[in-house]
């Protein structure tokens, strides 16, 4: 299976949190036998845009695509 990960945090305090969704993504994609295959990442963007944050709209792009490049 070929996984996206997508990260946010609205912060640069928070960028540690950054790192320990990437881990995350990363740990449950060898856990599940998963390569992770794309990773769409908005940091420092208020959780109030979503339609706003350009990790999203990269996300549904590639999600429009036919074929996508991930499952």
């Amino acid at each position: 299976m070929r996984a996206a990960g997508y990260y946010r945090v609205s912060t640069d305090e928070q960028g540690a949190s950054l790192e320990a969704q990437r881990a995350g993504a990363h740990a449950w994609c060898v856990a599940h036998g998963a390569e992770l295959v794309a990773e769409y990442c908005d940091e420092g963007v208020s959780g109030a845009e979503w339609l706003k944050r350009p990790g999203v709209a990269a996300l549904q792009g590639d999600a429009a695509r036919t074929p996508r490049p991930w499952d």
